[in-house]
């Protein structure tokens, strides 16, 4: 693949239509050469599609694969050693897919590289604390927080259980726990993910809830 597809691949947008004549105008290439570049992409499983008409152009489903990374060897071990981590951390937003992009990463590197990656294994580990539940609700509490989002959950505490409504500013991670603060009418309160259970998304937006 040449570096005028990769780029192409970085530059489409499923928020945004080009059309080919943009595209050949950006790259300085022809139009042809341009709708060749996108058919060689979508044969390889880009998922391009096109929307004909005047005010039609090129766009991208949003849960596309995106172009491979062009490392160093120093960046290749140590993006390694973070997804490393990241499987030791309970809980991690979209953590199912951790050890699938590991084995997908690691299997895309030379020979040699993996061998040292091996080695290095031997002689690094990370300790953490053992989940408390499963991740998913980690990933709907992030997702809901970039919407602005108002949810609905029942929360267990020291005091009993309660029916709480907030908008979600973030998530953290501390000493083993996520955390959640949020907006609930004109107060933003902490609360504990793994003691919140039956989450519900609901309607309201607001987008003047402010990010963690």
């Amino acid at each position: 693949m040449n570096n005028r597809k990769l780029a192409l691949m970085r530059l489409m947008d499923s928020r945004k239509k080009f059309t080919a004549r943009e595209l050949a105008e950006r790259f300085q290439v022809s139009i042809r050469t341009i709708q060749r570049d996108l058919n060689d992409l979508q044969e390889l499983g880009f998922p391009l599609y096109t929307e004909v008409g005047v005010n039609g152009g090129y766009r991208v489903l949003p849960n596309r694969i995106l172009p491979p990374l062009q490392l160093t060897q120093h960046e290749a071990l140590g993006l390694f050693m973070m997804i490393e981590y990241l499987e030791n951390v309970p809980d991690f937003p979209y953590g199912s897919i951790r050890e699938h992009l590991a084995e997908e990463y690691y299997s895309t590197l030379p020979q040699d590289v993996q061998d040292l990656i091996t080695r290095m294994g031997q002689h690094i580990t990370f300790l953490q604390h053992h989940a408390v539940q499963v991740e998913a609700l980690t990933t709907e509490l992030l997702g809901v927080a970039v919407d602005k989002r108002e949810i609905e959950f029942i929360y267990h505490s020291r005091q009993g259980h309660k029916k709480v409504q907030a908008f979600p500013i973030g998530i953290y991670y501390d000493h083993g726990y996520w955390y959640m603060p949020a907006r609930r009418k004109d107060r933003v309160l902490l609360y504990r993910v793994d003691r919140m259970q039956e989450l519900v998304m609901l309607d309201s937006i607001d987008e003047s809830v402010p990010s963690i």
